[in-house]
C-alpha cells in the first residue's frame, strides 16, 4: 500500500425495548474539502404500521436530541 486511508467507520450499539440499535457511521465527505459525514441510524424492529406511528410519535424528539448529542460528541474530539 503506498496510501492507506480509513475509508469508513461504523459503529452499532443494540437495545431491547423497543427492540433495535443504533448505528454511527463516519467517513470523509463528498462535499465538503476537508470534511466529515457522519450518519447516525436509530433502527427499530417494528411488527407492524400501527407500531412504526407509534415509535415515531413517541421517539422523534428523543432520537433527534440522540444524534444531536452523538453527532456534537464526535465533533469535540481533538485529532
Amino acid at each position: 500500500m503506498k496510501q492507506p486511508g480509513l475509508k469508513s467507520l461504523t459503529m452499532q450499539d443494540s437495545r431491547s425495548e423497543p427492540p433495535g440499535y443504533t448505528q454511527v457511521k463516519i467517513e470523509p465527505s463528498r462535499r465538503v474539502e476537508p470534511g466529515i459525514f457522519v450518519l447516525v441510524n436509530i433502527h427499530y424492529e417494528i411488527e407492524n404500521v400501527q407500531a412504526m406511528l407509534s415509535i415515531l410519535k413517541d421517539s422523534w424528539e428523543k432520537d433527534l436530541v440522540s444524534t444531536e448529542g452523538i453527532v456534537n460528541h464526535l465533533m469535540s474530539q481533538e485529532f
